[in-house]
């Protein structure tokens, strides 16, 4: 049985060091960022895990992302994250931020990656914070019987922000024995 740890919007890399702190050197440790000024300047902060600048989506292809940027003086941060795919979530984040940047990023459809690289015997342990997305990559995973790959769960729902429950995809991800924690 293989140890799996996939964190699905790494942003700036502080939640891995986290959980590889708390899971230790036994777990394959694999980071999805779709953000790509964030992708390329932390990039190379880890080297104990495989980082790709693709976003976690339902269908493999490409698809518009909506980066917040932040105009700071002199502050090489001003792309930050609560960046997303979700237009309706970027409406929200206008309301916060100064303004977006519209890009094509490279997404992977998340059910097919966990049926093909790992066993249902694996341990697996999925971090989600991807600004609303997780809805439809969580139907996804309930509707094509992939999401009893994972055993844990940590994910950030947005349900304020893009206007949707999560009750019932808890229930459903609960009825397949994913233990789901609420993240943040």
């Amino acid at each position: 049985m293989r140890k799996i740890f996939i964190d699905c919007g790494y942003n700036m890399g502080e939640v891995t060091s986290d959980f590889r702190n708390k899971l230790g050197d036994s777990f394959e440790y694999y980071a999805f960022e779709a953000n790509p000024y964030l992708y390329e300047k932390y990039k190379n902060k880890h080297n104990f895990l495989s980082l790709e600048n693709k976003a976690v989506w339902v269908f493999d292809g490409e698809i518009p992302f909506y980066v917040v940027v932040v105009d700071r003086a002199g502050n090489d941060n001003k792309y930050t994250g609560a960046s997303t795919l979700i237009k309706e979530k970027s409406n929200w984040n206008m309301s916060i931020h100064q303004r977006e940047e519209e890009v094509i990023v490279e997404c992977f459809d998340f059910s097919r990656f966990l049926s093909e690289n790992f066993e249902k015997t694996d341990y697996i342990i999925v971090k989600m914070d991807i600004e609303g997305a997780e809805y439809e990559i969580l139907n996804k995973l309930v509707e094509t019987n992939t999401a009893d790959f994972m055993n844990e769960l940590y994910v950030e729902f947005h349900d304020e922000k893009v206007g949707l429950s999560k009750d019932k995809i808890i229930s459903d991800l609960t009825n397949l024995n994913v233990k789901v924690h609420k993240w943040h």
